[in-house]
């Protein structure tokens, strides 16, 4: 479930994320594809959506799926001045001088988890997922 602003959006989704790059499309609860978004050696890749209505890039999500999967240490290596990278046993959070940017959490032990979600307060932007299976 994806929640911006005022707006909730149900998608299924299927993701990958290696060494290579971070791989995500965006279905309708009926099977349609709604976006694809891909990062893979160094290249963004992206079919846009409508559904956002400009209101959240999608390019994003590749960003937010890296955090959530890669090694805390190359996290923190790509972060900008200021930014710092706290993570405690199944959740991160990216922390400005003005507070917390991004909160990431997830249950299970590895991936794919059986639920992430990720928080941007100041978006006011709530992404919160669950393995397909997990839902029936």
């Amino acid at each position: 479930m994806v929640t911006l602003k005022d707006k909730k959006l149900r998608i299924i989704s299927r993701i990958s994320s290696g060494e290579s790059g971070v791989r995500f499309a965006g279905l309708s609860p009926l099977g349609q594809t709604l976006f694809q978004v891909s990062w893979e050696d160094s290249v963004l890749h992206l079919e846009p959506p409508t559904i956002f209505e400009g209101r959240l890039d999608p390019a994003l999500i590749p960003a937010l799926l890296q955090i959530a999967t890669w090694p805390a240490e190359r996290i923190r290596d790509g972060l900008s001045n200021g930014l710092v990278l706290l993570e405690q046993p199944g959740r991160r959070v990216i922390r400005g001088n003005n507070g917390d940017i991004l909160i990431v959490s997830w249950e299970g032990n590895e991936w794919p988890y059986q639920r992430l979600c990720f928080e941007a307060p100041a978006l006011n932007l709530t992404i919160d997922s669950r393995l397909l299976e997990d839902l029936q």
